[in-house]
């Protein structure tokens, strides 16, 4: 090295005239004071810490570097730590950068100086130091001039698990699978309360990794808060294991195909995991939050995430109610018995002025439901319409009043037996009907167009329906 071989040819020059002045001080002791120099200090004045990845200048400053040791000047060397402490001739080996300050560069003990430190040099886990000893042979037996300035090199930011979804919003009820990338997911055995490594089988003393989780959490969820298990709910079996790759046989090992359930971790701490979520009414109704969440199978804090997820709106269709009937052509004329059935028959509140509930005896206040009618209605013949009641003949009598069942007894307390000629209509707004339906020649000279009518008791023009029907022709014997 340089300094190692500098030493070794000065050395051979130097030994005479150190003795020399040996000699002198000797001689004059008697009349010249004492030298009473100041202790050497140095001070880094350039950018720290250090950043390893880039080359580094290191500009040095020196005071107090006068005196006997300093007759060959100064080296100024920069290493680790570990490399020299003084109390020892200067080694010449394992320093990553160094320097001459020749004595011409030194004034009233002073000097300035720059090392060049490459990049790629450094590693974060180490110290390192600027140190300073006096030269050439004086290297070796003198160390007046010996100085140690620690220089701080940058640490690399701390790895954070983090998760990426790659869909949180509008997700399908129905179901839909998407995919869960994590980063950061690295062993963590700094901390014995807050490890990474398991303390059960089938991952004991290993790296325990992290559960990636479809559920609804609660607010408070965290094992390291102190919540329950019951605080984190698992939703549809949606959840992996993320785990080191050669740890799958572990988990096979306690339950045979345990692994499928698992997703590799990489050095790196990144995994990839698909799951496929989905929401009801049941899971609606569920306390928490629905999300993707990581929490450790270990202690370690750090493996817990949460991702909030959200589901597309219901879509609420809007109920219309729909007529079907049996058979609508080809009808005896003499008397056929139809049946009527009617969905989507529910109670409309929203709109006083288009309301299903009754406004007059016997079902004022309450659903007053629809009739359910075969007659010869006008080509307008709708009450919202404007249409007059004579627009709407009811043939033979036959009319249904389709309410709910329990207003029944309404209608026979305002006329006993009037409930024999209603249908009910459950819940959900369905109802069935029977109709006798018949034609002869006073029908047909009426005017309009035979069918089977629903129209309201009450407002709701939605009741509004019309089914064409069909009489056979009329067969003229000969």
């Amino acid at each position: 090295m340089y300094l190692s071989a500098l030493s070794s040819r000065l050395r051979v020059w130097l030994a005479p005239i150190l003795a020399l002045a040996l000699v002198a001080g000797g001689l004059f002791a008697g009349s010249v004071p004492a030298f009473a120099a100041s202790a050497p200090s140095v001070t880094i004045t350039s950018t720290v810490p250090l950043d390893p990845a880039v080359a580094n200048t290191v500009t040095v400053k020196g005071t107090g570097f006068e005196g006997p040791g300093a007759a060959n000047g100064v080296y100024v060397l920069f290493g680790e730590t570990s490399s020299w402490s003084g109390g020892s001739a200067l080694p010449g080996e394992g320093w990553i950068t160094q320097g001459w300050v020749q004595p011409r560069q030194i004034s009233n003990g002073s000097f300035t100086t720059t090392i060049a430190v490459p990049a790629g040099t450094l590693n974060s886990a180490k110290t390192y130091q600027v140190a300073t000893s006096a030269a050439h042979a004086l290297s070796g037996t003198d160390r007046t001039m010996d100085t140690f300035t620690p220089v701080a090199v940058q640490q690399p930011a701390p790895v954070v698990p983090k998760v990426t979804v790659s869909k949180t919003t509008g997700l399908n009820r129905s179901g839909e699978t998407i995919v869960v990338t994590g980063t950061g997911f690295v062993p963590n055995t700094t901390d014995p309360a807050n490890s990474t490594t398991g303390a059960r089988p089938p991952l004991a003393g290993k790296f325990a990794g992290a559960y990636v989780t479809f559920g609804k959490f609660a607010d408070v969820w965290k094992a390291s808060e102190g919540a329950p298990t019951s605080a984190r709910k698992v939703l549809n079996g949606q959840q992996k294991w993320a785990i080191h790759q050669e740890n799958f046989a572990d988990l096979d090992a306690l339950s045979p195909g345990a692994s499928a359930s698992a997703v590799a971790v990489d050095a790196a701490g990144n995994f990839r995991a698909e799951l496929t979520v989905s929401a009801d009414e049941a899971s609606d109704a569920l306390a928490g939050n629905y999300g993707i969440y990581t929490y450790p199978s270990g202690k370690f804090s750090g493996f817990e995430t949460a991702t909030p997820v959200s589901f597309a709106p219901v879509v609420v269709e809007p109920v219309v109610p729909k007529v079907t009937v049996s058979k609508t052509t080809g009808l005896n004329r003499s008397g056929e018995t139809i049946v009527v059935t009617g969905t989507g028959f529910v109670p409309n509140t929203t709109d006083p002025a288009n309301s299903t509930t009754g406004a007059r005896p016997p079902l004022a206040g309450k659903f007053a439901g629809a009739y359910v009618t075969f007659g010869k209605f006008a080509d307008v013949w709708k009450a919202s319409e404007g249409a007059p009641t004579s627009a709407r003949k009811v043939l033979n009598g036959q009319q249904k009043w389709a309410i709910h069942q329990e207003n029944f007894a309404d209608l026979d307390a305002l006329s006993p037996g009037a409930s024999a000629s209603a249908v009910a209509v459950d819940a959900a707004g369905n109802f069935r009907a029977e109709l006798t339906v018949s034609a002869d020649e006073a029908s047909d000279a009426l005017a309009g167009n035979y069918g089977i009518y629903t129209y309201p008791s009450g407002k709701f023009s939605g009741f509004e329906t019309a089914t064409p029907v069909s009489f056979a022709p009329v067969v003229v014997e000969p």
